[in-house]
Parts: structure tokens; sequence; C-alpha cells
């Protein structure tokens, strides 16, 4: 077995060589320029990992001071392995020129750098077991076109969006909550929100939007996150100060995702029903915040303009009074133009049996499409619906 691990670049390939003393093994390695990665060892001692990129296998692994570059030298005698990993990514990242050795270009050493820090970052996280040099985020576009072609990402890759570690890609864990669904009757849908009924916050144009609550202990700020007009391409977030019931009339809004309630006359909580509705139509109504929980949880979502949202597979869980009671929901979606929606992803959900859609790489759907969990039948009065998922929001 050697003792040493000698490193270097030629000819387009990454080479591995094992050296006893001076004695270069037979046996070495190769691989393609640009397709290797590097790590540390979460264990005692540290070692630095050396990483097919692209089948997330490992090829090697060697202590620090065992590293050698081409002339046979220790990269640093007595540095640890992130140091040593930083100055082996630097020499072994594919040089400008086509082929051949040489050094990493600025851009290709920034990009690992920041796989580096991020690196660094997880391992010290309650997550050590996320490794980014696996999720490659340098070539984080070849992760996103996988997902779009119908591959399922993979929890990984989730955990990786959701800590803001993949360029260009967001996540959105939207829940819904229905205290009271009765029994359904056709086309009488319950939105998976407070108020239930057949949502009317998809509204034609932009408009004033005001707040107002059904306590008059209800004094403090509401935050908002919502799109400004149809062509948004980001939510934003506003506050709206909340005067108990008087109306508290705001901003234009065209869409609105979620909002929490932080008072401040003293209370802990919302005493009240909040509602945020259009000034001119106020039945169009957008969100309804139930009492004591200074968050909204309705099941509505707006994809912005040029982007793309991948749906991962919804959980849905229904409670209430009768133990025997069961029902159907499912996401319905629509262009933000478009009168009708389509209905995907129907669920059929038994008392204390949550339920979690299988769909094989989530459901894809594009820029400005509407999106509500709705539920279609109910066998009992009084049930509880909850529901939740992730959205992974990718540029259009």
């Amino acid at each position: 077995m050697a003792s040493q691990l000698k490193v270097y670049q030629e000819g387009g390939y990454v080479w591995f060589v094992g050296v006893n003393g001076a004695t270069e093994d037979e046996t070495q390695i190769s691989f393609p320029a640009g397709a290797v990665r590097t790590s540390s060892s979460n264990t005692s001692p540290q070692y630095v990992v050396f990483w097919e990129a692209t089948n997330r296998i490992e090829i090697a692994r060697a202590l620090p001071d065992n590293v050698l570059d081409e002339s046979g030298t220790p990269y640093g005698t007595g540095q640890t392995a992130f140091e040593i990993r930083k100055l082996v990514s630097a020499a072994i990242a594919p040089s400008t020129g086509g082929g051949g050795g040489g050094g990493a270009t600025a851009a290709k050493q920034d990009e690992q750098t920041t796989e580096l820090v991020n690196q660094t970052a997880i391992q010290g996280s309650t997550l050590p077991s996320i490794r980014t040099s696996n999720l490659d985020i340098a070539n984080s576009a070849t992760l996103i076109l996988n997902a779009l072609l119908g591959g399922t990402p993979s929890q990984e890759f989730v955990q990786a969006v959701l800590l803001g570690l993949i360029p260009d890609v967001s996540s959105v864990v939207k829940a819904g909550f229905n205290p009271d669904v009765d029994i359904i009757t056709a086309p009488n849908y319950q939105l998976i929100g407070a108020g239930g009924g057949s949502y009317t916050g998809f509204v034609a144009t932009d408009n004033n939007i005001q707040v107002v609550s059904s306590s008059a202990s209800d004094v403090g700020n509401l935050y908002v996150q919502y799109l400004a007009d149809a062509n948004s391409t980001e939510y934003v977030e506003g506050v709206i100060p909340v005067t108990g019931t008087t109306p508290s009339n705001a901003f234009k809004a065209y869409r609105i995702h979620t909002a929490y309630y932080m008072p401040t006359n003293g209370n802990i909580h919302n005493l009240g029903t909040i509602t945020v509705r259009q000034v001119a139509t106020p039945t169009n109504i957008f969100l309804i915040m139930l009492p004591f929980v200074n968050q909204t949880n309705t099941g509505v979502y707006t994809v912005p303009k040029g982007k793309k949202a991948l749906i991962l597979s919804p959980t849905c869980t229904i409670g209430g009074s009768s133990t025997s009671a069961y029902a159907k929901v499912a996401l319905f979606r629509k262009a933000t133009t478009a009168t009708a929606f389509r209905q995907q992803q129907p669920l059929l959900v038994a008392f204390g049996a949550p339920v979690e859609g299988q769909r094989n790489g989530g459901l894809l759907v594009g820029e400005s499409t509407d999106l509500a969990f709705t539920a279609t039948s109910c066998s009992s009065n009084n049930t509880e619906i909850t529901f939740s998922l992730t959205i992974l929001i990718f540029p259009a």
C-alpha cells in the first residue's frame, strides 16, 4: 500500500500515483480534468478526499502531509485537510488551454473557493452528511436540467437548495390548513386554507389591498410577501400596519403568497381573525389568518414571471371529530390569464393516516401559473385538513 499520494494534472487528465518512498507504484489512475472534486473528511484525523464528480465515487484519500504535488513535494507539511484541499483544488482544475498541465482559471478558483466555504459551513451545521463537493455546485445547471427532465431530485439536492447553496435555485415550503371542512357536494370544493370555499384572490389585475382584524386588540404590523403585478419576477415583502377593526389600506398587489403578524401592543399573538383583501372589491380575499397563530396557512401560490416551478410530492393529513372520516384532495393549476383550473395529483386521505403523493421527478409548471390545493370531497362534517409541499423555483 502506498504511503503517499501524488496528485497532478498532465495531458488534460488528473493523475493519482501511489508513492512508496521515492518509488512510484506501477498502479496509476487518471480522470479528465474538471471531473475531480476534493473534500475534507469528518473523521479524526482529517483526510483530504478525492471524488469522481459525475457518479460521486470516492477515488482516494490521504493525510494532508502525504499529499504530493507533481514534483513529489508535499503540498504543505502540517497543514490541515481543508488547507490542503484548497491547494489541490486550484492545482487540478482544468486550464483554459484545452489540455496539458496548468493552473486553474480565476473563475474556476472562485467556484472552488465558494465550494470550500460551503463545505465548511455545512460541516459545522446540523447536517454534516451533506457534501457540496458531491453536489458539484459549480455544475448546478446540470443538476437543474436533470431535475427538469424527470429525474427525482435527491434529498441532498433539496436540502442544499433549502440552505441556499445552489445558484439560481430557490425553494418555497408551502403549508395549508382548513380547520372546518364539511361534507362536500361537487362543485363546491373547499380551499385548504382558513375560510375555505372558492379562492377569490386570483385577481385579474393589481389593486390596492387592505388589512382588518375582527378584534380591536390586534395592533401591530403584518408582513406580506406579494407579487406587485403580473410581470413581477420575485416576491417582495411589504409591511402593513394592523389597526384593529379599522381597515388599514396599503400598496398594490397582484398575488399574495403568505403573511405573518407581529403585535406591537404587548400581546403575544393575534386575538382576532386578520383578513387581507382588495380595497375596491373587499370580497376578493387574498389571505385569512386564524386567531392565536401569527401566520397565514393558505394553500395557494403563483409562479413568478420568468420562473419555472418543480412541485415535489405533497403531504396531507386529516383529523376532526370523526375517526372514520376520509377526504379527497388535489392540486389545481391554471395560467394566470385563464379562467379554468386543471386538477392534478389527487390524493385520497383517511383519518390518522398521512398520505404523501408520489410523482416521479415532481410536477413541473411554467411561469405565471396559479396553484390551489383543494378538497374535492369529504365524508364528514367538522373535518380538519392540512397539507404541505416543497416547491423548487428555477429560471424559466
